[in-house]
């Protein structure tokens, strides 16, 4: 087998090394081979706030562009927090005005800890 430096996002099984953004970036990819499993037809959603303390994640997202669209992925980076969680909050109103394309939306956000 080849080596390919993207494995790490493609493979299901085995062993890769990630850091701790691409296990992030991962993830998507993992809850999409999960569903597939399922017999589901999911899509993703995956949005954040640049100025997170993970701020190398939307680089990463954004590098990988190419095979999160042929694996039904979206990421949009927000201008802030808000933005972000009210975006991926409309994901999950699906089919609720129209009929679902899709069985599912799955989605992660990412932002700062809010504190008191």
């Amino acid at each position: 087998m080849a080596f390919n430096l993207d494995s790490k996002y493609t493979s299901n099984d085995g062993e890769f090394v990630l850091s701790g953004i691409q296990a992030i970036v991962k993830l998507a990819f993992i809850q999409k081979f999960i569903d597939e499993k399922r017999g589901l037809d999911t899509a993703g959603y995956i949005t954040g706030y640049r100025g997170s303390p993970l701020g190398g994640l939307d680089k990463e997202f954004i590098s990988q562009s190419q095979l999160l669209t042929s694996n039904d992925i979206k990421f949009k980076s927000a201008v802030n927090e808000d933005h972000a969680v009210a975006a991926l909050q409309g994901t999950q109103h699906l089919g609720i005005l129209s009929p679902a394309k899709k069985d599912g939306i799955f989605g992660y956000w990412y932002g700062k800890a809010l504190t008191d």
